[in-house]
């Protein structure tokens, strides 16, 4: 046997093995080189898609843009987007776009009356269900050839006409397909949730002009002064009040600058006025009478011709004055009939008025005892609703702002989060971040409050600090994207102690910041989020406080004291007996029953830091 031979036969084979599986390994490479690029331009498209979307922008025109990313894909002459209508079971047009003259421009039309070549293919307003597909697929509508792109069972995109299309199209228009029916359906709950917030916004805004009409006289009279001036083809009108000896112009409709300011000087022409319905709650003057021209030469200068003075019991030592221009004529029977009607109207409204004003205090008292129920179920937002009052209420008195000011900021603080009892109670009990339709629903609770609270007081500036305190000094903020002035003081008092109460304040899935991390962050965010005045003043009144010599070697205060704790947990807490020792030395305390920590708490982190303030000399 010749081994040599065998020998050499072997080497032969186990280098055509190698060379084999070089061969393969070589392939493999390759193909697996490919499938990574193939693998990256699928991550590519999907990562274009969804920074294509914008939430916040409707559903319309999100759609419009995810056309405009299958039309870098493949060029057709219309793009069009059909969502189900599931009351009609049929698919309803919403988004088109067309490829304009120049290639690849694409130009938005949502209503599909943008001009176009007249053997165009003309796009169907709705589609029967049947025509669902569930792939990729091209479909021959009469003798017009389309590409029919389904989008879970929710949508379903039309290209064409297209005669063909290439395989990598084919496959990148199949990833979208995929990839894009998770996003409609989130795109679709937004809008949905979307056009809730709009009809309770709409019902909202009806609600409470309504409410105001009913709890503020002012605007009672004026809407009736309105309503006369039409019902009796009057020129215009005023209303004043008599208060002690003088007398004071409320309103007025009709009337020029000039006149107005004339008006307001003239306490004998008022007097005047006054006096002719002292007996007779209605009185009549006409150009031609004596009386007209007891009036002075601006009467007649403001085209008052004739006038009926009426007073009005139910205001108080009021008078109402209508006013006829030359060319209107008074028919003094039918006026009289007119105001005697709104006479007995004014009189059972202000009695109704009055009720309602004390029911407006009851519903307020129950939204409070609400917010604070819902602070002291959760431990780590224990008399969070009280402590927004109180610090709001020094930053409004350190900015020396009025009086009534400051008590509608007080309540806006304490009410703030009110409109979370709207929303779903899980999203309110939710610990970590929100999914992006979660945050949209979430930022419903700042219009949902004011809403709540306009309604219950017609009290507009209370509830616009309510709606408003989630705007940003840069203007990122919402509901309204207001900045710097734009955005009501109230509002940005409260946003200022809403993101320290933040910092200082614990979660489950976080510990809270100390003192000194909380004011950083309060000085970080000045100029973009917060206004930076006010947060100055609030660091100022604090720092002040802290060096105080009253809370001079011991804390500012207790935990009931500090952070609004109700008693029912503090005295179930040894510390509560223990008043000479601060809280962090009591063994056994109950921070936790609060959502503290010794560690992080501000009461201790407020005194372990304060000698850092007299170094620096504060």
């Amino acid at each position: 046997m010749n081994t040599n031979g065998l020998w050499s036969q072997n080497q032969t084979w186990l280098l055509i093995v190698m060379a084999m599986a070089a061969v393969a390994a070589i392939l493999l490479y390759w193909a697996n080189k490919i499938k990574l690029k193939k693998l990256e331009s699928q991550f590519a498209l999907v990562k274009d898609m969804y920074k294509t979307v914008h939430p916040d922008k409707g559903l319309e025109e999100n759609l419009d843009r995810l056309l405009e990313l299958v039309s870098y894909i493949v060029d057709a002459p219309t793009y069009t987007f059909y969502i189900m209508d599931n009351k009609k079971q049929n698919y309803v047009l919403k988004a088109v776009r067309y490829l304009s003259r120049d290639y690849g421009n694409i130009r938005p039309s949502y209503s599909g009356l943008l001009e176009f070549q007249s053997d165009a293919y003309m796009h169907p307003l709705s589609l029967p269900v049947s025509k669902r597909v569930y792939e990729v697929k091209k479909v021959v509508e009469g003798d017009i050839p389309l590409l029919f792109i389904p989008v879970g069972d929710k949508g379903l995109i039309l290209i064409g006409p297209l005669e063909n299309i290439n395989k990598k199209a084919s496959l990148q228009l199949e990833v979208l397909s995929e990839q894009m029916s998770h996003l409609l359906d989130g795109l679709i709950t937004v809008e949905h949730t979307r056009s809730q917030a709009q009809v309770v916004v709409a019902s909202g805004r009806a609600l409470q002009q309504i409410s105001n009409i009913s709890m503020d006289w002012k605007m009672m009279m004026d809407m009736l002064i309105k309503l006369c001036i039409r019902s009796i083809n009057a020129s215009g009108g005023f209303f004043f009040q008599k208060v002690n000896d003088t007398y004071q112009m409320m309103m007025q409709v009709g009337l020029d600058k000039e006149t107005i300011e004339e008006l307001n000087e003239d306490k004998e022409t008022l007097e005047i006025i006054h006096s002719y319905v002292n007996c007779d709650p209605f009185y009549f003057i006409k150009r031609n009478e004596e009386s007209y021209y007891q009036l002075p030469p601006y009467f007649a200068g403001a085209g008052m011709e004739t006038l009926a003075i009426i007073r009005l019991e139910a205001m108080g030592d009021s008078v109402f004055v209508l006013y006829f221009e030359e060319g209107k004529h008074m028919r003094e029977q039918e006026t009289r009939m007119i105001l005697n009607t709104m006479l007995d109207h004014v009189q059972t409204v202000m009695g109704y008025q009055s009720g309602l004003q004390m029911f407006s205090q009851a519903y307020l008292d129950i939204l409070k005892m609400l917010t604070r129920l819902l602070d002291n179920l959760n431990p780590y937002t224990v008399g969070y609703s009280e402590l927004m009052s109180l610090y709001s209420v020094s930053i409004a008195r350190q900015l020396q702002l009025e009086e009534d000011e400051i008590k509608d900021i007080a309540l806006a603080a304490y009410l703030s989060n009110i409109g979370v009892l709207g929303l779903s109670s899980e999203l309110f009990e939710k610990e970590g971040k929100y999914t992006d339709e979660e945050y949209e629903l979430m930022k419903l609770h700042a219009e949902v409050g004011a809403s709540i609270v306009n309604v219950a007081t017609g009290n507009e500036r209370l509830a616009a600090y309510i709606m408003h305190h989630h705007e940003r000094i840069d203007g990122n903020g919402y509901p309204s994207g207001l900045k710097e002035e734009e955005i009501p003081i109230g509002s940005r008092i409260i946003a200022v102690v809403q993101t320290f109460l933040a910092k200082v304040g614990g979660r489950k899935y976080r510990e809270a910041l100390s003192l000194n991390q909380a004011l950083e962050a309060l000085e970080s965010a000045a100029g973009a989020q917060l206004d930076e005045k006010i947060v100055q003043v609030f660091i100022q009144w604090l720092n002040k406080k802290r060096l105080s010599p009253s809370v001079a070697g011991r804390p500012m205060g207790t935990c009931s004291e500090l952070l609004c704790v109700p008693s029912s947990i503090c005295q179930a807490c040894p510390v509560y007996y223990k008043r000479d020792v601060p809280c962090w030395e009591v063994e056994n305390n109950l921070c936790r029953a609060h959502g503290k920590s010794c560690e992080t708490c501000i009461v201790r982190t407020e005194y372990m830091t304060r000698h850092e303030l007299r170094e620096i000399g504060v």
